[in-house]
């Protein structure tokens, strides 16, 4: 997966990885749009929301995040993604503003950090 998601990243920016088979860089643009459920603890403010929600949004390959539910200081986003939970948790994470808390098929788990 991980060398999947580095030839992404270099045919977005137009390099090649010498050595691949034919058509192997190409796969990562075949990748399906699924939808993911992603969970945020600790959402305590609207300035949160608004960071998870704008984190979301800079994710690559991330086509929309909706609301799907709000209970307390917990948020269930809805979000379709090129590549599914783990291309969307993977550049999650990379951002810092949040930690994983847990995973599921099809949901991620995560803990607000401040």
């Amino acid at each position: 997966m991980r060398s999947l998601l580095l030839c992404c990243a270099l045919a977005v920016l137009g390099l090649t990885v010498p050595g691949l088979p034919p058509g192997a860089q190409e796969e990562g643009a075949a990748l399906p749009e699924l939808d993911v459920l992603v969970e945020v603890s600790g959402v305590q403010s609207l300035g949160d929301y608004a960071a998870v929600m704008r984190r979301l949004g800079e994710v690559p390959g991330v086509r929309r995040v909706v609301v799907e539910e709000v209970s307390g200081d917990r948020v269930v986003f809805h979000a379709t993604v090129r590549g599914g939970a783990g291309a969307l948790g993977a550049g999650l994470e990379a951002g810092g503003l949040v930690a994983r808390a847990g995973a599921s098929p099809g949901r991620l788990s995560y803990d607000y950090r401040h």
